[in-house]
């Protein structure tokens, strides 16, 4: 009935990310965007369940580049700093994260 992963704390590395998610997506430049809510509140809810920050990063990257396609190649900075690693100083305790964020698929 219950997920068990709802009922279990959050490993680290998932609330580090969790919480890297939540402060790109109470920026006041994606608080106006409805796509980019959508998109940051899946990934929020899936690190809220356990979801591994790999696949949740994975999917991200993939629905931010579809956005930044769709947008004549632009997105707010919080975004666009996130995607490309620059929240290193939040993330860089992750042990499940590749070194180098552009390497996941």
């Amino acid at each position: 009935m219950f997920n068990k992963k709802q009922n279990q704390e959050l490993s680290p590395d998932i609330m580090a990310f969790k919480n890297a998610l939540e402060e790109v997506r109470f920026t006041p430049e994606v608080e106006h965007d409805a796509e980019l809510i959508e998109i940051f509140d899946e990934a929020i809810d899936k690190a809220e369940k356990g979801e591994a920050v790999q696949t949740i990063y994975g999917r991200l990257s993939y629905q931010i580049t579809e956005y930044i396609q769709t947008h004549h190649f632009k997105a707010p900075k919080p975004v666009s700093d996130f995607i490309h690693g620059s929240k290193r100083s939040i993330l860089s305790g992750l042990t499940s994260v590749p070194v180098s964020w552009n390497t996941v698929h």
